[in-house]
């Protein structure tokens, strides 16, 4: 079965492709909390929102992965 991402190196990298489900299942998730307790906002809202969260997440890894976290 074929995915298709905005990436294309997705299937050649399996870290790539875990890390890319992962953040996608994430986003998901998110979007469905964010319309539990905000029902009454658009769809274009939700999804830009839970982009925002999702966007801080992978930084914050990517942060504390580097090494450049203040400890």
């Amino acid at each position: 079965e074929t995915r298709i991402s905005g990436d294309n190196r997705v299937m050649q990298n399996p870290y790539l492709a875990s890390f890319h489900i992962i953040f996608h299942k994430l986003h998901n998730i998110l979007v469905e909390e964010l319309q539990k307790i905000r029902s009454n906002e658009s769809d274009k809202w939700l999804y830009d929102e839970a982009r925002k969260i999702n966007i801080a997440v992978m930084q914050n890894r990517d942060v504390n992965l580097s090494g450049l976290a203040q400890e």
